[in-house]
């Protein structure tokens, strides 16, 4: 504890395995994962791998605009952080969602989430398809869920994304 007017000690008062059970004890509770990481520097580097393991990029069944909910328009700023970009296992993405600026183009963040392991988008296009087989997640990609029927000119770019999925597993 530091005194008043002092400067506050930055050192970790406790050995990082205890940090890491406390955080074990939060496991699938995000809210109070992302309030812990509030905490200290050692809580966030722990929590974050968690928080961010899995991320939803569509509306939903949401009626409302996805442009007038507040953590949309916060998407932006996230996907272009690639300290946090990299902790995505698994993405819920549909393209008809305007989640940039306009600047950033969405495939393109696909090439960034090196640890995803699950992919499910909704209507896809062929650049989509272009940015995930030339990405560093396709040879550990083992789901792919696709909704949308494409067109025929992009079935090309479709056989060619499969084909470098290596890890892919059939269900």
């Amino acid at each position: 504890m530091s005194l008043p007017g002092s400067e506050p000690n930055c050192e970790s008062r406790f050995p990082n395995e205890i940090f890491a059970l406390i955080i074990d004890g939060l496991r699938g509770d995000v809210p109070a994962l992302r309030n812990v990481s509030l905490v200290c520097k050692d809580f966030a580097a722990l929590a974050q791998p968690r928080i961010f393991r899995v991320v939803r990029l569509d509306a939903g069944r949401s009626r409302v605009p996805v442009e007038h909910l507040p953590l949309v328009r916060q998407l932006g700023s996230f996907l272009q952080n690639l300290k946090l970009v990299r902790f995505v296992q698994r993405l819920h993405f549909s393209s008809h969602v305007q989640i940039t600026d306009g600047n950033e183009d969405p495939a393109r963040t696909l090439g960034s989430m090196s640890s995803l392991i699950a992919l499910y988008i909704c209507l896809p296009s062929s650049k989509h398809f272009q940015t995930i087989e030339i990405s560093p997640f396709h040879g550990a990609l083992k789901e792919l869920y696709i909704d949308v029927v494409f067109p025929p000119t992009d079935w090309d770019c479709f056989e060619n994304m499969l084909a470098s999925l290596t890890a892919l597993e059939l269900d």
